[in-house]
């Protein structure tokens, strides 16, 4: 194991690297464009978009996915500025797998959940996205704090956490909430066969904060109906 150990942290320090370096080289296309010019307009005129970009599917996404690169303003005013602010929330996110593991995971299952994210951190594609003004590539951030918070989710604090990045989640991305609702699912089956005791009201609590957001978004898409790709 202790072998192991030395060529995953090899793995996991290369994808840190990998994902600093040559950030001018970011993708600057359309999405890319849209994404930096809505948020440092808003965060410069402190009018926030209440809808983020245009889905695949014709549906416009929550505010929230613009949000969080708005507040990328306060420490950044250029593209790759952004785009490392990405980069860093991707390596806080492996990190704090990697802790969440070695908190929470024992046996032969740890050495699993150590060589997913060693093959996870110098995965190409997830190197790209890792480097990209996308909000699909902040959304591993919600996606610590959603698994996190489930593993302790016999306590109130856990419960609440997971019920919160959940809600949040879709509003980064709304693939977000099909993870949500599928770890959710899931869980209470999980649950419900060994009789464990979560804490299923403060999940409750959590996800009716987390979805606060939601609301003028749900406002606009009753007001402004639109055809769909669906």
């Amino acid at each position: 194991m202790k072998k192991d150990i030395l060529i995953i942290a090899c793995f996991i320090a290369a994808g840190i690297v990998l994902r600093l370096v040559w950030t001018e080289d970011m993708e600057w296309k359309d999405d890319e464009v849209w994404m930096f010019d809505h948020a440092q307009a808003a965060y410069k005129s402190g009018n926030w978009d209440i809808t983020g970009m245009q889905s695949s599917a014709g549906i416009v996404n929550p505010g929230l996915s613009v949000w969080i690169f708005t507040l990328f303003g306060f420490f950044c005013s250029t593209p790759v500025g952004m785009a490392r602010c990405v980069e860093l929330i991707n390596i806080f996110a492996i990190l704090g797998f990697l802790f969440v593991a070695f908190k929470k995971i024992e046996g032969q299952e740890l050495k699993i959940w150590l060589w997913g994210l060693a093959l996870a951190s110098v995965s190409p594609l997830a190197i790209l996205f890792s480097r990209k003004i996308w909000e699909q590539d902040v959304i591993v951030l919600f996606s610590l704090i959603t698994v996190g918070g489930n593993m302790y989710r016999y306590n109130r604090v856990g419960a609440f956490l997971w019920g919160l990045a959940g809600a949040m989640a879709g509003q980064v991305h709304m693939s977000g909430f099909f993870y949500s609702a599928g770890l959710f699912l899931f869980t209470v089956i999980y649950d419900k066969l060994s009789q464990n005791k979560t804490k299923y009201l403060w999940w409750l609590v959590g996800s009716a904060i987390g979805s606060i957001g939601l609301i003028p978004w749900l406002n606009y898409m009753h007001s402004h109906p639109h055809e769909t790709t669906l």
